[in-house]
């Protein structure tokens, strides 16, 4: 199973945790860097904006599309997990 999630939603979400968090550099073996430029960043700053096009962005966006061509793997929309997990989870 693996969730997906809107790619401008997930790197906001990213953008939070990392404000919080410090310690991303772990995520996928620390290809494409990590989430230091954004630490204090805003949605509309240069960093954010640079980050969200950036390798480390597209490693880290690509983990769920990846997935979803794995043969039997469960893709499930994120916003409908929220919404209603028992629905979503039958899909």
């Amino acid at each position: 199973m693996t969730v997906c999630r809107h790619p401008l939603d997930v790197l906001i979400s990213i953008l939070h945790f990392s404000s919080v968090q410090t310690s991303t550099g772990s995520w996928l073996d620390g290809r494409g860097g990590d989430e230091s430029t954004i630490a204090q960043a805003t949605p509309s700053s240069v960093e954010f904006l640079d980050y969200a096009v950036s390798m480390r962005a597209d490693i880290l966006l690509s983990v769920s599309r990846q997935w979803k061509m794995v043969r039997d793997c469960l893709a499930v929309q994120y916003e409908n997990l929220v919404e209603n997990p028992v629905a979503a989870s039958e899909t």
